[in-house]
């Protein structure tokens, strides 16, 4: 217990230090209730209490000491929130076929997502004890984990009609702890863990540091708004901008953060700032008006972790108070991941110009990477000096941030590796598809007795299925009724099946040739299930499993076959890009007033080709990458290929041939009307547009994967991107192996007599040639 004298010294100290103290008599305003009180503190969780094995609890006593909640003990309090609401979701996530006699591991999103949480947290807590920069990286990697978390539970909170509030409170716990890097020297005294107010700290007055001017800090979370409203602040300043929805617990601070505490309780005063940016001139002249105003202190100045827009500010609050600037900037940490060089310039800025000077912070900003490199290379510095770099990695789908160490640009990695799948459990439904005619019939019916005798259900396009019952195929096959029986019909709309109808297609078996691939392509214009080619055809580029050994391949493509780069059940396969291929007229173009809707999109998975059609001129197409133009095209014609697509029409045009794996666009033209028109190769994140000129004599027609020929009228234009579906092919051996044993046995590439040696005799003359030269 607590005796009143020690309360009373208690609050005496704070109010010496310059924290608020609870009011009294005529000072002491209403008492406002909090939404959050109605949860327990994340350090007076129950569960934790004499907690035995993984140490979280016997551990609370000391973090309380130091003020901060270890990480895995936030992380264990949202893993029981989350296990406790989604239970039978995670059941499922993690269902165990006992009897195939092996564990399978526990893999889902949600549970991937919650264990790389987990994970992150301790490595976190662990670096922390060893060298603050190691632990700012493992804090990084912990943020992107929750944020990928959250995208998982909200997406899973959506489908079970909404998420507890429990878990969004531990969530915003957690998260707030990870924007904690502040020194616990330098937080505020008696101030809460990072778990309720991240990077909390006390802003003296310049003309006396005894007595407290306001307090910074991040984000509050539900709880740290309660600890504002215990400590009777008046005043939070709010400068989050666009990210000031992106708060779960909008009752609590997203929104227009008013929360319960009633308008006699806290005032809100939101001064929009993005994240990353400086702030304006006005925005420092009503923060400046704001913290000044002794009548709506307390005050809490925030972001979202309280260094970048917040550091900007107090800087330039202490710069109009009369401290330099370079003793002002010295104080936050403005150039770091949650800060930008654009707010430092910004004070500089506004030093110089109360100063009534000119400060050129465009050239500040493009020469702050130079001088820091001369700081680094100097006598006395080392390369532990430099400050942080990221590359940043996108690939029109996604975006990755990587740490630069030592200022050493690299390569981490091939850009293409071997691509190995592996089966969770064995594939159930496999869609057969061969060449036109009767020709294969009886071996398909080979293939899918054989997958029907491993429990596989087999899948028939209903051109098959017709075949099946009304083909004369000379000798019957003894398993044609069996297959016709059992088998699944799928149907086609315009050439193409639909999606609900393949969605639990698990492997597509391809008999015939390269146009067997292309005709799947074109079946399925969204995702893509693997494709397994038996080669049956003249040609067979595409097809590399040889027909003498389908067993072999069939058993591989399951995960039954050998080991694959020391991976059991591995099946080698290759990522085929594709293109997305849309087809615009020139009066529903937005340059001509239209809504760009799209007369056809067709993904191809060999080539787009534009060319003259039956007109003797020549094409006049106009190339353009995203509005840019590349060049004007007069020839009869111009092909844009994927790297698989190199090896047809294209390397016939003159085109080189291409790795499939390289992620690359081919743009050849045929028969083009310059000497100095080569052949060129793009990257995969170009966006072409071929538009035939408004003054072209005549039109272009178009062709996909040598398919579906239309006109293109001046002005028609088709617009070429990556498609996000590539068609996904099972290898014989490896990609390269598999290439290469395609250019020489269906191109016989670089095959020639082989030149015959020379005898004894020859050599012997043509070294008595070459020492009565010499």
């Amino acid at each position: 217990m607590v005796s009143a004298r020690e309360r009373e010294g208690r609050r005496a100290g704070a109010h010496a230090r310059g924290m608020p103290a609870r009011g009294s008599g005529s000072e002491r305003r209403p008492r406002a209730i909090s939404e959050s009180e109605m949860f327990p503190s994340i350090d007076e969780d129950p569960m934790d209490a004499d907690r035995d094995g993984d140490g979280v609890g016997r551990s609370r006593e000391g973090a309380c000491r130091s003020g901060r909640t270890p990480l895995p003990q936030l992380a264990a309090q949202l893993e029981r929130a989350v296990l406790a609401s989604f239970a039978e979701v995670l059941q499922t996530e993690c269902e165990v076929d006992f009897d195939s006699g092996s564990w399978d591991e526990c893999t889902g999103e949600v549970t991937e997502a919650l264990g790389r949480v987990m994970v992150c947290a301790s490595a976190a807590e662990v670096a922390g004890r060893f060298s603050s920069r190691l632990k700012s990286k493992e804090l990084k990697r912990l943020r992107d984990a929750l944020w990928d978390l959250r995208v998982k539970l909200e997406s899973t909170c959506d489908q079970l009609g909404g998420c507890s509030v429990t878990i969004r409170h531990r969530f915003e716990a957690l998260r707030s702890a990870s924007l904690d890097v502040v020194h616990e020297k330098r937080r505020a005294p008696n101030a809460p863990s990072g778990a309720a107010i991240p990077n909390l700290q006390v802003v003296p007055e310049i003309d006396n540091e005894s007595r407290t001017a306001f307090y910074r800090g991040g984000q509050p979370t539900a709880e740290g708004r309660a600890w504002l409203v215990r400590n009777n602040f008046k005043t939070v300043i709010d400068l989050r901008g666009s990210d000031r929805d992106n708060q779960w617990l909008q009752a609590f601070g997203g929104g227009s953060g008013q929360g319960t505490y009633g308008p006699s309780a806290l005032n809100i005063v939101h001064i929009p700032i993005h994240d990353m940016e400086p702030p304006t001139d006005e925005d420092v002249d009503r923060f400046i008006e704001a913290v000044n105003n002794e009548s709506m202190r307390p005050v809490l100045v925030h972001c979202k972790a309280g260094i970048g827009r917040t550091g900007a500010l107090v800087a330039c609050w202490r710069v109009h108070q009369g401290m330099d600037v370079d003793e002002a900037l010295s104080q936050e940490n403005l150039v770091c991941d949650f800060g930008s060089i654009a707010q430092e310039a910004y004070v500089r800025q506004y030093a110089a110009r109360l100063k009534n000077k000119s400060f050129d912070s465009e050239h500040f900003i493009g020469n702050y990477e130079t001088k820091e490199a001369e700081a680094v290379l100097g006598e006395h510095s080392s390369l532990q000096d430099a400050p942080d770099m990221y590359i940043i990695r996108t690939d029109g789908f996604s975006c990755t941030r990587e740490l630069v160490e030592k200022r050493e640009l690299k390569i981490s990695h091939p850009s293409t590796q071997q691509l190995i799948l592996v089966w969770r459990q064995q594939p159930r439904r496999v869609f057969i598809i061969k060449k036109i005619g009767h020709g294969l019939l009886p071996e398909l019916i080979e293939v899918a007795h054989a997958m029907m005798t491993m429990g596989i259900r087999i899948v028939l396009d209903e051109d098959t299925m017709d075949e099946l019952e009304t083909a004369d195929i000379g000798e019957d096959s003894i398993h044609r009724a069996s297959v016709q029986r059992s088998a699944e019909r799928v149907r086609k709309v315009d050439g193409q099946i639909p999606q609900e109808e393949w969605g639990t297609i698990d492997i597509v078996v391809c008999l015939g040739g390269d146009g067997v691939i292309l005709y799947a392509s074109k079946l399925f214009q969204g995702p893509v299930p693997p494709l397994l080619g038996f080669h049956f055809g003249s040609l067979g580029f595409l097809t590399n499993h040889p027909s003498d050994e389908m067993a072999a391949s069939l058993l591989q493509s399951i995960g039954r076959g050998k080991s694959v780069a020391n991976i059991q059940g591995g099946v080698p396969i290759t990522l085929r890009m594709r293109l997305e291929c849309t087809l615009v007229k020139a009066k529903d173009t937005k340059r001509a007033g239209g809504t760009g809707q799209a007369t056809k999109t067709v993904t191809v998975l060999n080539e787009l080709l534009v060319d003259r059609g039956p007109s003797p001129y020549l094409s006049h197409i106009e190339a353009y990458d995203r509005g840019e133009l590349i060049t004007t095209i007069q020839a009869d014609g111009v092909i844009v290929a994927t790297a698989t697509g190199s090896t047809a029409y294209s390397v016939s045009a003159g085109g080189s041939m291409v790795h499939p794996n390289v992620p690359a666009i081919l743009m050849t033209p045929i028969c083009p009307h310059t000497l100095s028109f080569r052949p060129v190769v793009f990257p995969d994140s170009v966006e072409l547009e071929l538009r035939v000129a408004s003054d072209a004599r005549c039109s272009a027609w178009v062709s996909f994967d040598g398919r579906d020929r239309c006109e293109l009228e001046s002005g028609d234009s088709v617009f070429v991107r990556m498609s996000e579906y590539p068609i996904p092919t099972i290898n014989y051996a490896d990609q390269t192996g598999d290439f290469i044993s395609s250019l020489r046995r269906c191109l016989r590439w670089n095959e020639r007599d082989i030149q015959h040696g020379f005898d004894t005799s020859q050599k012997e003359a043509l070294r008595k040639i070459s020492e009565s030269s010499s």
